[in-house]
């Protein structure tokens, strides 16, 4: 609506983070939509909340972040659709959060950028889960949904991890209160 969101806007909040851009002709509709269901999902918990940043805010205005959002029928106030200047965003996602995000002229919609989400907790830091083999999961592919579960390259969903792993930082962020 806005409204500034900042860094600071992040701590004592348990954030899901993504990159989208609202004309996006492929993942993006999938990835919002999960997010949608994950925001309905958590929408009586108050310290949690979803954070989409355009990676097209020239095109992404206010008006058409909000009717994105209603679009994706969201039923909570805890999501916030974000616009900021270019660079910025693009910095964000690159030395931020090593995702990908840029203009790309032969991608489809003219931006290429990361199917994932970012899950922080209350104190701003990235968190992560382990795979099936051990090794950290920085990132939940965004991109398949719960009802799906395995793409057609085989890649199995993860928003249910996620949903996993948000329910463990809110009885951590309990434990800690």
């Amino acid at each position: 609506n806005g409204d500034t969101f900042s860094r600071d806007s992040l701590l004592g909040k348990i954030t899901v983070l993504d990159f989208f851009f609202t004309s996006c002709p492929t993942i993006c509709p999938i990835m919002s939509s999960n997010l949608s269901q994950l925001a309905n999902e958590f929408q009586e918990h108050q310290n949690i909340q979803f954070v989409s940043i355009s990676i097209n805010p020239r095109y992404d205005t206010v008006d058409r972040l909000v009717s994105y959002k209603e679009k994706y029928n969201a039923l909570t106030n805890q999501w916030y659709l974000l616009n900021g200047p270019v660079e910025e965003v693009y910095a964000l996602a690159r030395d931020g959060f090593f995702m990908i995000a840029k203009e790309e002229a032969e991608a489809p919609g003219g931006f290429e950028h990361s199917g994932l989400f970012a899950l922080i907790d209350t104190n701003g830091f990235l968190r992560s889960s382990i795979d099936n083999f051990g090794n950290p999961l920085i990132y939940y592919r965004a991109t398949i949904t719960p009802e799906e579960k395995v793409d057609d390259n085989g890649e199995e969903e993860q928003i249910t991890l996620l949903s996993e792993d948000i329910n463990r930082l809110i009885e951590e962020t309990n434990a800690n209160h």
